[in-house]
């Protein structure tokens, strides 16, 4: 695995969440597709080098995944909350919501 390919993802994911934070969907769509392509590039790597540095750097990318993933999750319940808030004021039926299992409840 190439330590340009880890930096190049690491910069792409600390993007995505500036784009995440600040709420910029144009940013966001960008970031996304650049992370993308950056995941594309590590995987058409394909081999791993056992030297610590790489592996402090993949240590680093999945807690940069983490925190996007986080950040993905608020912004999706809040959306959720404000559309239900919508639908009780206009007394249009709530749409469904995904529960625990991953159904439609």
């Amino acid at each position: 695995m190439s330590a340009a390919a880890l930096d190049t993802l690491i910069a792409r994911e600390e993007a995505l969440i500036a784009a995440l934070d600040g709420q910029d969907v144009t940013q966001i769509e960008s970031s996304t597709d650049a992370m993308r392509a950056a995941l594309i590039e590590l995987a058409a790597i394909g081999a791993w080098h056992n030297r610590v540095e790489v592996g402090e750097r993949v240590i680093q990318a999945v807690k940069l995944a983490e925190a996007a993933k986080g950040r993905i999750n608020f912004l999706a319940d809040r959306n959720r909350r404000k559309l239900d808030r919508l639908a009780t004021l206009t007394g249009a039926p709530l749409a469904p919501a995904y529960g625990r299992s991953g159904r439609l409840s």
